[in-house]
């Protein structure tokens, strides 16, 4: 398995991976801005509940007697309720529905003679400062109710943060409930958060937050890329052109190894072929170098996507010495079958019969030479073979005695130390000549498409395009002028 394309694969988790850390982080925030926003709750804690302020009974050395309202009672418990705004907004008195309410309700009554009162006396004893409540207009907020047995507190507003104590004198052990009905709040006993931070949970927490970072920072291609439909998830089918089969195949392998979820399959054909299967709709694109008003395609159903420019040569085996340059014609000649031997075509060569190799009518490489070469169809020399694939073609000039061919100069060069490349005129396969429209036997590689290409389909051809550059099979259309450009379109 390739390194390179495992690398890539775990990039692509990590950036994954990465994506969903911050995703679920994203999540949290808009949890947390959701729960926080606009929250109105009111809490209460009860301080002091029930503790002793003098009894009867446990006091009996002291002679205390008590009185209310010249009434002698047992006994007088505390109770400190602290209220508090735990929201985040303020809560005034057109919030409440129902009136902050305390409510008092006798745990046990075991003396007969002890007064059906409860609440003796009720006060705010402290308050957040901006409250503003003292001993001086503490009975402006609070009202006690004997009769019922409960306190209320009255137009009070309470901003986040605020609280007030409210303290109660009880007769016996009393229990306690805090009501209210808040307009879109709640109120409800207070709970303590507990911390602990140690030292150890702290560099934890620190390492958690640099790997969180490190994360979110990290998915940030993989955001870009999907923003950009770089990657697409899918599968499609790519068929044609056997002179563009290796680059293609290149590509899409590339594409895989930065989108995973990704895959283009490539096969090896000819573009007539290819541009059939794209109609029959049995894959979704068609590499070919044959144009769009020659491949009879509907420009309402079909999209031609122009990717680059295509160089191709002629080739010779290595036998065939002396031969450096052949003229159109003197190549014209070879494929009609009027020069069967290469002594007929150049003195200098070798005299050996001419083995004659071309592509079938179905390629476009062959429909390029015809029309950029030959000017003709020819296929009469008695020794004429057709060859299937741009590869098979080299080898089977390679390995033939006397024979010629064609195909991409990647090809011719990648099998120079077994097949020689041919000037057609004088003029060579180079990036310059092609430029200066001297030399002619090159075409512009296609890719055909529905016209309206799924995802997939557009991300990868976006992606070839932008990656392909001028090398010495191609070159980018944008490095040629337009004037030559439309000599091939």
């Amino acid at each position: 398995m390739d390194i390179g394309n495992i690398s890539g694969i775990g990039d692509f988790w990590v950036n994954v991976i990465s994506l969903l850390i911050a995703l679920l982080g994203l999540g949290f925030g808009i949890w947390t801005y959701f729960r926080s926003k606009q929250r109105k709750l009111i809490t209460y804690e009860i301080e002091d509940h029930n503790t002793n302020v003098v009894s009867i009974d446990r006091d009996k050395g002291e002679n205390i007697k008590i009185f209310l309202d010249d009434e002698q009672v047992s006994e007088v418990r505390y109770q400190l309720i602290k209220i508090r705004n735990e929201g985040n907004v303020v809560v005034d008195k057109a919030d409440y529905n129902n009136p902050l309410k305390i409510e008092v309700t006798p745990q046990s009554t075991t003396n007969t003679n002890q007064p059906s009162q409860v609440i003796l006396r009720a006060g705010i004893p402290e308050a957040a400062p901006d409250l503003e409540i003292s001993s001086l207009n503490a009975k402006d907020y609070i009202n006690l109710d004997t009769q019922n047995q409960f306190v209320t507190l009255k137009d009070v507003m309470l901003n986040a943060g605020d609280w007030i104590r409210v303290k109660v004198l009880t007769l016996g052990k009393v229990n306690i409930k805090v009501t209210a009905q808040i307009k879109d709040g709640h109120i409800k006993p207070f709970a303590p958060v507990p911390i602990s931070l140690t030292w150890k949970k702290t560099g934890g927490y620190i390492l958690l937050g640099a790997l969180l970072f490190f994360l979110i920072y990290n998915s940030q291609g993989l955001i870009t890329a999907f923003i950009r439909g770089d990657c697409v998830p899918g599968s499609i089918e790519v068929k044609g052109s056997s002179a563009f089969y290796a680059a293609s195949a290149n590509f899409a392998r590339g594409y895989h190894t930065d989108c995973p979820i990704g895959f283009v399959h490539v096969d090896e054909d000819t573009s007539s072929s290819g541009l059939l299967d794209l109609k029959n709709g049995s894959i979704q694109v068609a590499n070919s170098e044959v144009p769009g008003s020659v491949a009879g395609l509907n420009s309402a159903e079909f999209k031609d996507h122009q990717i680059a420019a295509i160089v191709f040569t002629v080739i010779i085996n290595k036998d065939v010495t002396g031969i450096i340059s052949l003229t159109h014609e003197q190549l014209l000649k070879i494929y009609k079958g009027t020069y069967q031997n290469w002594k007929d075509v150049d003195s200098r060569a070798p005299d050996l019969a001419i083995k004659v190799f071309g592509r079938p009518t179905t390629s476009g490489t062959h429909a390029t030479f015809i029309r950029y070469v030959l000017g003709t169809e020819a296929r009469n020399a008695p020794s004429y073979q057709d060859v299937d694939r741009t590869d098979l073609m080299a080898q089977m000039v390679a390995r033939t005695p006397g024979a010629i061919g064609y195909v991409d100069v990647g090809t011719a060069g990648r099998m120079s130390a077994v097949i020689s490349s041919v000037e057609i005129d004088q003029e060579a396969p180079t990036y310059a000549l092609v430029e200066n429209n001297a030399y002619h036997f090159w075409a512009v590689e296609h890719m055909y498409t529905r016209q309206n290409p799924d995802k997939l389909v557009s991300s990868f051809i976006t992606y070839l395009t932008n990656h392909i550059e001028t090398d010495a099979t191609f070159i980018k259309l944008q490095d040629i002028p337009v004037a030559t450009l439309q000599t091939h379109v």
